[in-house]
């Protein structure tokens, strides 16, 4: 049989003593397998001084977002161990990302885990898709690493009534929908009465025209809740009007004719 010089590249996973050896798979007819596997050679693995290591800075080192869809740079500056800029180093990432339970995808799968993430020349593109908080590890040769802090939430931004406008005759009812929205448009999910969450008031400027009923009532009989039910009582004009944490506010007009 003939013979072959073969090699391996090999990683410590963290520093310590390693021990490595080669074997062969047998072969048929072989009258001796005691010598198919070679003795070992060890490997010393220790921590490199860590005086010529360089860093990495990250400008901002965190981000928080208040809405699905928004976007902000963050500048990669790798430093040498003398804090000068080496911009010819290269760098790599790692994202860890914990979504809230209950998150509302942006769009389809999230596959990084509720973050997009765009490398740039010198920095990083991140967009928010998924409320929750992470992490980004930014990584270089001779460069000790930084962690990029990230929260990621919705804040209310509008209240948006849909239909915004209808038209009735009289006897007829329709279904009015309120929804909260952040800043970018992105629903933010919405808790009903018994779940403790705050929920949508409902009145109508003229209920000899249209008159409106919540979907959820509470004990002091306001009509509250993410749905109403709009009926028309007589021709005419009226609005329908909502509001949400005493901050937001949407309406619908309805117009109602004779039959």
């Amino acid at each position: 049989g003939g013979s072959s010089d073969e090699s391996i590249d090999l990683v410590a996973p963290s520093p310590g003593t390693y021990y490595y050896g080669a074997c062969v798979g047998t072969v048929s007819g072989e009258s001796d397998t005691t010598n198919n596997c070679s003795e070992s050679a060890t490997i010393l693995v220790q921590e490199p001084d860590s005086s010529s290591f360089g860093r990495i800075e990250l400008i901002p080192s965190s981000l928080t977002f208040t809405a699905l869809g928004e976007m902000d740079t963050v500048i990669v500056r790798i430093l040498d161990e003398n804090g000068v800029e080496d911009t010819e180093a290269t760098f790599s990432i790692l994202s860890i990302f914990v979504p809230h339970a209950e998150s509302h995808p942006r769009a389809g799968k999230i596959g990084s885990g509720g973050l997009g993430i765009e490398s740039l020349d010198r920095g990083l593109k991140i967009t928010s898709l998924q409320t929750g908080t992470g992490s980004v590890s930014v990584s270089s040769q001779n460069a000790r690493s930084a962690q990029l802090s990230i929260t990621a939430k919705q804040t209310p931004d509008s209240l948006v009534v849909s239909p915004n406008s209808v038209s009735l005759e009289v006897g007829e009812t329709t279904t009015l929908r309120a929804q909260v929205v952040d800043a970018n448009g992105y629903n933010i999910k919405m808790a009903n009465s018994s779940q403790g969450g705050l929920v949508v008031y409902w009145e109508s400027t003229a209920t000899t025209v249209a008159s409106v009923d919540g979907s959820d009532f509470d004990p002091d009989g306001a009509e509250r809740g993410q749905t109403a039910t709009v009926t028309a009582n007589g021709a005419g004009s009226a609005t329908v009007k909502s509001r949400w944490a005493r901050s937001l506010f949407g309406e619908s007009t309805v117009t109602v004719t004779e039959q």
